[in-house]
């Protein structure tokens, strides 16, 4: 936010439902010297982990000739460690091949992925505020605004849409034609590693001044603002033909959730599995924004109207926004033996806390070779081409105004 006086200043923006006016703190509102500080933990029982939250102010101010002058330091430190444990069903669609004579509502799968992650805000604000005389103010604001989100996610992706089922083995929910559970035979399931980290930065400057009288008030403001947005994510699969597949979904219809069993291979061995899809994607945003206003607040001895506005704002904004898009496979049917380094067993072994009746255990990508080094990741697996972003998904958008 900027220092807002109740005139046309740059940080206000006007729509359908109203005008927002938000003014800051400032240092000549304290006290002489005032000291505010918090600091908190944080515990998400799922990640066990503590993280912190803490946040600090010291203003001071002091006499100037015959006015004021005053500095505001404020800061503020956020960590939030997360992770979600997620079973998805498929969507549906009607089988003819499960029970003769009888068109049945199934499940195309099931969907397991596990996110675990940590999230990092910082903000850091400055204001310095002079008041020579009563009737006249200056001021000057800067803030720095940081957000990451550093995650990785692992899981099973099981497509059992076209497999077989084992003769006998399905049963529906009572009177209806809905698959309730069910064998599947032969199905190629991919299990995956993922680094997704994202990057927000922003950084605003804003300074003016105001002149009161009796009669009226005269304000200006101008503020800059720049922003960026980075998306980092980098995804490598294993494939593997699983015997058998036994899907209930029984307990997503009463509060608990969907179960999958694997069974015919070993999850746990290297050899079981051939290279799958190897998959990059990164969004760049990146805009900034200028904004200007003079405005003047006038009184009027009348019994009909208290005073009138006049103003004239204007403001630029430019947007750019980069995307680079690669999804690349090594050869098909290429055992993943050799390339071994480049995954690790599944770091997690309490799925949905430990449920019994879902498969989870397997080998899964390295999301820390993926995020560090991903283009030796790629040359490791024999992809000579590199990702890339094509000029035609690069859009800029640059916009110009006053009122």
């Amino acid at each position: 936010g900027g220092h807002g006086d109740g005139g046309l200043g740059p940080g206000i923006e006007g729509g359908i439902g109203g005008v927002i006016d938000l003014r800051t703190r400032m240092p000549l509102d304290l006290d002489n010297l005032t000291v505010s500080g918090s600091l908190r933990g944080r515990y998400n029982d799922l990640a066990k982990k503590w993280n912190p939250m803490a946040s600090a102010l010291v203003s001071t101010k002091w006499a100037v000739g015959d006015g004021e002058m005053g500095v505001l330091l404020s800061g503020s430190f956020q960590q939030r460690a997360f992770r979600a444990d997620i079973v998805s069903i498929g969507a549906h669609g009607r089988r003819t091949d499960i029970i003769p004579g009888q068109s049945i509502i199934t499940p195309n799968g099931t969907y397991e992925p596990l996110v675990d992650g940590k999230r990092t805000r910082i903000g850091i604000d400055g204001t310095w505020q002079w008041r020579p005389t009563p009737e006249i103010e200056i001021y000057a604001q800067g803030s720095y605004q940081q957000f990451r989100s550093i995650q990785e996610q692992y899981g099973l992706n099981v497509p059992s849409n076209g497999r077989a089922i084992v003769p006998g083995s399905v049963t529906l929910f009572p009177g209806t034609n809905d698959f309730k559970s069910g064998t599947f035979s032969n199905v190629v399931v991919s299990t995956f590693g993922v680094a997704r980290d994202t990057y927000d930065k922003n950084r605003q400057f804003s300074a003016g001044g105001k002149w009161t009288t009796d009669a009226a008030t005269i304000s200006t403001d101008f503020s800059y603002q720049k922003s960026t947005n980075t998306l980092y994510y980098s995804e490598l699969d294993l494939s593997t033909t699983v015997p058998q597949v036994q899907i209930d979904l029984t307990g997503s219809t009463n509060g608990g959730v969907a179960t999958t069993l694997l069974s015919g291979v070993n999850l746990t061995q290297i050899g079981s599995y051939n290279l799958a899809a190897l998959t990059r994607s990164e969004n760049h945003y990146k805009g900034d924004s200028y904004a200007a206003g003079l405005a003047g607040d006038f009184k009027v001895d009348s019994p009909f109207f208290s005073g009138t506005t006049i103003g004239v704002r204007w403001a630029k904004r430019t947007m750019e926004f980069t995307p680079i898009r690669f999804f690349n496979s090594p050869a098909a049917n290429t055992n993943a033996t050799p390339y071994a380094r480049l995954f690790e067993p599944m770091p997690f072994n309490n799925f949905y806390r430990s449920a019994s009746n879902i498969t989870f255990a397997s080998l899964v990508a390295n999301p820390d070779l993926l995020r560090d080094d991903f283009n030796s990741v790629r040359s490791a697996l024999g992809i000579t081409t590199a990702p890339a972003g094509g000029p035609k998904a690069i859009f800029r958008i640059d916009g110009t105004g006053a009122r």
